[in-house]
Parts: C-alpha cells; structure tokens; sequence
C-alpha cells in the first residue's frame, strides 16, 4: 500500500466499520415517523424533496445529533484501526493520528509525562467540543 492510498484505506475502513451504526439508528427513527405527517405534508401541496426537507429532516435532527457526537468522539480517539493496518508495512511515518502519537511518545520513546499530558489535552479537546455541541443543540432546541 503506497503513502497515497493509506488514509483513503483507513477512511474506506472506518465508513464501512460504522455504517450499520448509522444505518441502525436512522431507520430506527425513520420507523417512528408517523404517516400522518407525511400526508399532512402531501395534502398541502408539498412534492417528495418537500416533504424530506420539511418532515423527514427535523424528525431525523436528534438521532443525527448523536450519531455525529459518538462518531465524533469515536473518530477522534481512534488507535485499533490505524495501529493493526501501518503495522510492519513501513507506513508508520505517514499516519500520525493523535493516539498513535500518544502512544510512541509514551511507550516507544519511554516519555510518559509527555504522553500523560497529550492525553488530557485530547480528554479536555473531547470534552470542549461536547459541551460546545450540546449548547448549539439546546438553543436550536429552545428555538
């Protein structure tokens, strides 16, 4: 695998890790959404792109909410993947991700401090963005 396909195969590999995940979830929601709506919608005139932008849409808003937010927070803190697939094939120096770097800083390069340190800065990065996350949703909410 050349330096160029590395993070085009671990993006192919993470899509096809999470998509019954996401699947899931939205058809989940997509089950609850009453009919109702859907004719109410039909009645007023609304067209098929109408109708999932104005009903579909809104009703999906919260499970998308979290879906981003764990995929997010999953993404962020990934190691398994990328460390089983650079592994021996020399591609180490092409994929940093924060983790791996994490990692070698702590158990490669014996500098634990160091490595302690980033992985409070990635907690407290994670836990920003969450709260930061969780405002926009509640004022959209409140809306």
């Amino acid at each position: 695998m050349g330096k160029d396909w590395i993070m085009v195969s671990l993006i192919i590999v993470s899509v096809w890790q999470f998509f019954p995940f996401v699947v899931i979830g939205v058809l989940a929601r997509l089950q609850t959404i009453p009919d109702e709506l859907y004719d109410a919608a039909k009645v007023d005139g609304g067209n098929a792109w109408q109708r999932f932008v104005y009903v579909t849409l809104p009703q999906l808003k919260s499970v998308l909410f979290v879906i981003v937010l764990l995929r997010s927070i999953w993404m962020f803190t990934k190691f398994d993947t990328p460390w089983l697939m650079i592994q021996g094939g020399g591609a180490e120096t092409y994929i940093r991700t924060l983790p791996i770097y994490t990692y070698m800083r702590t158990f490669a390069y014996y500098e634990a401090g160091l490595g302690s340190a980033m992985a409070v800065v990635m907690f407290l990065a994670l836990a920003g963005a969450a709260v930061l996350y969780f405002r926009i949703w509640r004022r959209e909410e409140n809306l």
